[in-house]
Parts: C-alpha cells; structure tokens; sequence
C-alpha cells in the first residue's frame, strides 16, 4: 500500500479531513494515486462548506439590503452547493453510512463466476 501525501495546497480544515480519512480509505484501495486529485477535491470542499456554515452561524440566513429588504445571505446558498458537492464525493469514497453498506455488499464473496474481485472492490468480467 502506498502512502499518498496530502496536498500542501489544502488549507489546514482540508488537512485535517485528508488526515482523519485518508488512512482508512488507503488501506482499503478506495484511495490511490489516481483517485487522490478527487479525494483532494472532496477535503477543500468539506473546509469550505464548514467556513460557509461558520459565516451562517455567525452572520444568520438572513441579510437586510441597503434598501431595508431582507433577503437570503449569500453564504447560505453557497453552503448548500458546497453540502451538494461533498455529499456526492462522500458517496464517492464510501464516508456514508449508505455508501459503506452499498461497498461492503459488493465485497461480498459470492458464487458469480461473471464477477471477480479486484482492489477491494467487485466488477464485472466483460
């Protein structure tokens, strides 16, 4: 198993996802040299989303325009496309409850002679 660097593009939030989820996902394939540009991806956008959700905690969903209108803050749809984004990558790399049962099924040993297992994960043998 290759150890995979964490960017140091990353900001520290980034980081510290890439630390707490990296091992697990290289010990089991789901994290290699071809997948770690995406895993890099997923870790800025779950720092992101957590600045995003900061700035909602600290600021309110709400803001008053100049001409005394209140209107969504713009923090809050930019947290709601960053939840989308993370929540596709988390599905991506197994860090749902749902994605992990979905990978564990499919690492189930069967019987299936047109199924081989490779790299932790089953595929089909075209």
């Amino acid at each position: 198993m290759a150890d995979i660097k964490c960017p140091a593009w990353l900001d520290d939030t980034a980081k510290k996802e890439w630390r707490k989820q990296a091992p697990a996902l290289m010990k089991d394939g789901r994290l290699t040299e071809q997948t770690s540009s995406a895993f890099a991806t997923y870790c800025q956008a779950f720092s992101q989303w957590q600045q995003a959700a900061e700035k909602i905690k600290t600021d309110g969903m709400i803001v008053v325009t100049k001409t005394g209108y209140p209107i969504q803050a713009p923090w809050v749809s930019i947290e709601a496309s960053l939840y989308t984004i993370v929540l596709k990558f988390s599905g991506e790399f197994g860090l749902t409850p749902a994605a992990r049962a979905r990978i564990s099924a499919k690492n189930t040993v069967t019987d299936d002679p047109a199924r081989t297992k490779t790299n932790g994960f089953l595929e089909l043998v075209k």
